[in-house]
């Protein structure tokens, strides 16, 4: 439906224009005021809608104010300090074995048995020893014998080494060589000992208890075995 309005000018009376229903017609579609009043009710959730589009776009996000960037933190590597520890002067270090007895003396007494196929006989040795680290010379009477004489002089050169060179404990020593018996003949020697600090530390002293075993070789052969104490005592160098 399409309402029609038609108006004029009319000048016939006192020269002044006068609106009169004629000349023109103006037409408004119903479709345009119907799109105007639908318009006016949608107001209430169009623009709430159009206000969230507005919010969300990434222009608008750009917008926002950002945190501040945190400053770069700076990372010292740290290491354990290492302790140095300086000697005081005037404290020497604690000598080892070889220190003391370097050159070195002794005392040696001891007993055991002597056997070969023919008979055993106890035995006992006396004999005295010098050395020069690590060479030992060793001189002295051995007697009874098992074969041929009751008593024999010896003449051992032996080799001396000690397992553990700290002189403030006891050390264990390994032993051996050649010995000469003078009545018998030709013996092979060898044996393990302890070897103990005695007195103050620096006295160089010490007390060397061993097992040897003297090994002939006559016809028959012939064993010579002993415990032997062996009182020692050092001449090295002083630091």
């Amino acid at each position: 439906m399409i309402k029609r309005f038609e108006c004029g000018v009319d000048t016939h009376f006192s020269g002044t224009p006068v609106l009169t229903p004629f000349k023109r017609r103006l037409t408004v579609p119903v479709r345009s005021i119907a799109i105007v009043k639908w318009l006016r009710r949608s107001t209430t959730w169009v623009l709430p809608i159009l206000l969230a589009i507005q919010i969300t776009s990434p222009a608008h996000a750009q917008d926002q104010p950002t945190a501040p960037a945190q400053p770069p933190t700076l990372t010292i590597p740290t290491e354990p300090v290492q302790q140095i520890v300086v000697a005081k002067p005037g404290t020497p270090s604690a000598p080892t074995v070889y220190d003391d007895l370097a050159l070195r003396g002794g005392l040696v007494c001891g007993g055991g048995a002597s056997t070969s196929s023919l008979a055993t006989k106890t035995t006992s040795q006396c004999g005295v020893l010098v050395g020069l680290d690590p060479f030992e010379i060793e001189v002295g009477v051995m007697g009874a014998q098992a074969n041929r004489s009751d008593v024999s002089g010896y003449l051992s050169t032996n080799l001396w080494l000690p397992l553990r060179p700290s002189s403030t404990h006891g050390s264990p020593v390994a032993v051996g060589g050649y010995t000469r018996m003078f009545e018998t003949g030709h013996a092979l020697d060898y044996g393990l000992s302890y070897l103990q600090p005695i007195g103050r530390i620096g006295e160089r002293r010490y007390i060397q208890v061993e097992v040897r075993d003297y090994w002939a070789f006559a016809n028959p052969s012939q064993h010579n075995i002993v415990l032997r104490v062996v009182w020692m005592f050092g001449g090295g160098n002083e630091e």
